[in-house]
């Protein structure tokens, strides 16, 4: 779990190479809960982006996506954008209605939007997001949570 969580927080000060090895020897002892082998698998499949190693990151975000796990969201999110990336804006868009509220769903559908270079229908899923955001904060703040 040491290691794990070093190689995280470091991810930011070494080469994503390095973090994405580290992780993966992290991994292969197989000695993580269920919990953190999702984290660890989450921040690996980020290093593999990083590094333009897409069909990496594609097949570690889908195994956390699968998990339902806490940052099942995020790799679906993640999912989503790099279906973007690959010119693969079908996927892209089917994985849109999955993410909700806290998978960003509409700054998603901005960016896909933005792609095809159609700013008006990339500006009215980030004024929603945006509209969105403000609610929740002003929401949580009426609540006295955290946003």
């Amino acid at each position: 779990m040491a290691e794990l969580l070093t190689a995280i927080a470091r991810r930011q000060r070494e080469h994503r190479q390095r973090t994405a090895d580290r992780l993966t020897a992290v991994l292969d002892t197989g000695l993580l809960p269920t919990e953190l082998t999702e984290m660890a698998l989450y921040y690996r499949a980020k290093a593999h982006k990083d590094l333009s190693q897409n069909d990496a990151a594609r097949t570690g975000m889908q195994q956390v996506a699968d998990a339902e796990c806490r940052l099942a969201v995020k790799a679906r999110r993640a999912l989503a954008n790099l279906a973007r990336l690959a010119g693969d804006f079908p996927t892209a868009l089917a994985t849109v209605p999955t993410l909700g509220w806290k998978g960003r769903h509409h700054r998603v559908l901005g960016d896909i939007r933005w792609s095809h270079a159609d700013t008006a229908a990339a500006t009215r899923p980030f004024e929603a997001g945006r509209a969105e955001a403000e609610h929740g904060a002003w929401v949580c703040q009426k609540n006295g949570s955290v946003p």
